[in-house]
């Protein structure tokens, strides 16, 4: 019986040890994607991204990786992913800062332009409004004119001049 508790909690304990490698790896992927989707930066952790921020972000305690089931596995993973990462990071506040000021100075060029065509859009809108409004007072003045001739025409007040007939 104690062979079978005992095996029971070895398997308890691999598989708590195999849902700490997933978070860990969930947390990597997610902090690959926001660095990515800030072109070079992490977002959080003012740009920083150390094993203890790791360990935040994977919802883990650091100790956890100093115990003999992740310091020879996932520690090393991690610390080597760490070192990668981190050499491909955008760091140090001098160049965060000016890589930072470049992206807000193209986004705010974006936005201006967006704006200018947006106003634009809506000036020549409002032009073809205008033009729209000028030909329906044009159709509506020659509405009233053809009523006024076909009232004219049959008073008898209008001859009709017949077509000249054309020699062949």
């Amino acid at each position: 019986m104690t062979t079978q508790g005992g095996a029971g909690l070895i398997q308890h304990a691999r598989g708590r040890s195999e849902q700490v490698r997933i978070k860990v790896r969930n947390a990597m992927r997610l902090i690959e994607k926001e660095i990515e989707e800030s072109e070079g930066l992490y977002p959080y952790h003012g740009g920083r991204l150390s094993q203890a921020e790791l360990c935040r972000r994977a919802g883990i305690n650091q100790v956890t990786l100093l115990r003999s089931s992740h310091r020879g596995t996932t520690k090393i993973q991690i610390d080597t992913w760490l070192r990668d990462i981190n050499a491909k990071l955008i760091t140090g506040k001098k160049v965060v800062r000016k890589a930072v000021t470049k992206r807000v100075e193209e986004w705010k060029s974006r936005y201006e332009l967006v704006a200018t065509e947006f106003h634009l859009y809506k000036i020549q809108a409002i032009a073809k409004d205008e033009a729209i409004v000028k030909k329906d007072v044009r159709i509506a003045e020659l509405e009233a004119e053809i009523l006024r001739l076909r009232s004219e025409l049959s008073e008898g007040k209008v001859i009709r001049i017949p077509k000249a007939r054309t020699h062949k």
